[in-house]
């Protein structure tokens, strides 16, 4: 009886042990077909990406409320599920959370620039935004920069 005891505890250890190895936070990624969303929605960035202006990001949406984020090295296409806008001002937030099976993403949109009024030919808003990806009680945050619009 005692074996039995002493191998279930070693067996529930070992189980305890790889569960908390394998229990990392999700890691955001470089979208890797950013395109399939070519068209208004919101592109967003690394800072470092943004500052360089190329294409790299981290984050890309379209009016469908669908957006794509690459976690653990796959692209995820998610879905919409709230949106909190308090308005689009300058320095006024726009919080959307998107999901698809158990990832959650927090998109908290913070605006920096509008464009002028008189300008009819600029349909673009310019963000910063910080992302907060969870999967169950594990989460990563990641800042970023972009813009929103046709």
């Amino acid at each position: 009886m005692k074996v039995f005891i002493s191998l279930t505890a070693c067996f529930v250890l070992m189980v305890v042990a790889a569960a908390g190895q394998s229990a990392k936070p999700p890691r955001i990624g470089i979208v890797q077909n950013p395109d399939e969303f070519d068209g208004a929605g919101c592109r967003l960035q690394l800072p470092s990406d943004y500052k360089k202006g190329n294409d790299r990001t981290v984050f890309v949406s379209n009016v469908d409320e669908e957006a794509i984020m690459n976690i653990d090295g796959t692209d995820v296409r998610m879905y919409r599920v709230t949106v909190d806008a308090v308005g689009t001002m300058k320095g006024n937030h726009v919080v959307e959370r998107y999901r698809k099976d158990d990832i959650e993403a927090d998109v908290d949109f913070v605006v920096t620039k509008r464009c002028h009024p008189d300008d009819e030919n600029c349909e673009v808003t310019w963000f910063n935004a910080v992302i907060t990806v969870k999967r169950g009680q594990l989460m990563r945050k990641l800042s970023t920069k972009g813009i929103c619009g046709s």
